[in-house]
């Protein structure tokens, strides 16, 4: 029972050392005042939208993506049948955030 007690402090104590010798996190771009768009490669173009705030006709007109396709397609399949980048993606709605 005391090698329980006592290995379970070491693994405490380790643990709290651990923690407390990490650097501190940088800056995130939000805490700097600037948008970081929310993307998953399993969001469809709809639920991209509405994660980020930002009109689905915009995002399909600036994808050059047709008013009704690919509706209920996930990110990873339309970057195929409409040849875009997720970098693409983010860098559009990124810059429509920031600009506001």
């Amino acid at each position: 029972m005391r090698f329980l007690k006592l290995f379970l402090s070491v693994v405490i104590l380790w643990t709290l050392a651990a923690s407390c010798g990490q650097e501190p996190e940088k800056q995130s771009k939000v805490e700097t005042g600037k948008y970081v768009a929310v993307l998953d490669s399993t969001m469809t173009i709809t639920e991209i939208a509405k994660a980020n705030q930002i009109g689905e006709p915009y995002l399909r007109t600036m994808l050059n993506m047709p008013d009704r396709a690919g509706g209920n397609l996930p990110l990873y399949k339309l970057k195929k049948s409409f040849r875009f980048s997720e970098e693409t993606l983010k860098q559009i709605i990124e810059e429509a955030k920031n600009r506001d």
